[in-house]
């Protein structure tokens, strides 16, 4: 069943398209009617970054007249502002001058000084770390000052990564890095004659200190597999034509 609409005075005079208070705008399901009927009734919704601070949303048309906007929108940032500079401060923010500010964050070891140095920061300012020479920043590089006055993400810390060297049985350095092995750093190895790989052969330093993918093992091979790493250094798909799947293996 269609609800009913209000009834409309035919005699009454119809309304223009009505003017909300400061930081509001008419709602999608309004915004684009440029003519109401008298009784008609319209809502206003608050602007981005504003939040109702109290009143009603409609107005209503009555006679070629629109009832007074009673909703008044704040700006998220004041409303921050008040709930946080209340008396109730907790924490690493103050609030000066009717701003939330931040307090320096803190120094990170291995890093060099955050940049810029400030006595206080305020809503939005940005800092950045760097690790010093030899450390590897974990976590952002970036924080920033938040509307609740404390920096945000939590501070980044400077590591120093360190893989240690895969000792592969029965295989030999081929390409990449050498000892010690840091962050991102890419190694090659190869089996030893006689022996076929079981794994991938190239790896690559984590942060967290691991070989990604975990280092391969070199098995004995059989003859077969044997006959087919010589030939597939001489012909490209010498080994395909030699040597099933099942011969490869160790």
């Amino acid at each position: 069943m269609i609800p009913s609409r209000p009834l409309m005075d035919k005699g009454a005079q119809d309304c223009s398209v009505p003017v909300g208070g400061p930081n509001m705008h008419l709602s999608e399901n309004d915004i684009f009617t440029t003519h109401f009927e008298n009784g008609s009734e319209v809502t206003f919704v608050c602007d981005v970054g504003y939040a109702s601070a109290g009143g009603a949303r409609k107005i209503t048309c009555t006679a070629g007249t629109w009832s007074q906007v009673s909703l008044k929108c704040e700006s998220k940032y004041l409303h921050s502002f008040f709930a946080h500079c209340a008396g109730l401060l907790l924490g690493m923010h103050t609030c000066d001058n009717g701003m939330v500010t931040c307090e320096p964050p803190p120094q990170v070891e291995n890093a060099s000084p955050f940049t810029p140095q400030r006595d206080s920061y305020s809503y939005r300012n940005v800092v950045k770390y760097k690790c010093q020479k030899d450390f590897t920043l974990n976590g952002s590089s970036s924080l920033t000052c938040s509307e609740n006055g404390h920096f945000t993400p939590d501070p980044p810390k400077c590591i120093k990564v360190i893989c240690e060297d895969p000792n592969i049985a029965n295989a030999h350095w081929e390409s990449g890095a050498r000892p010690p092995y840091g962050y991102k750093e890419f190694v090659v190895f190869r089996c030893n004659t006689g022996f076929v790989m079981e794994g991938r052969p190239g790896l690559t330093c984590t942060i967290d200190g691991q070989w990604s993918p975990k280092p391969p093992i070199c098995k004995h091979a059989t003859c077969l597999a044997l006959l087919c790493n010589v030939l597939k250094s001489h012909s490209k798909n010498g080994c395909q034509h030699f040597c099933s799947p099942k011969m490869l293996r160790p």
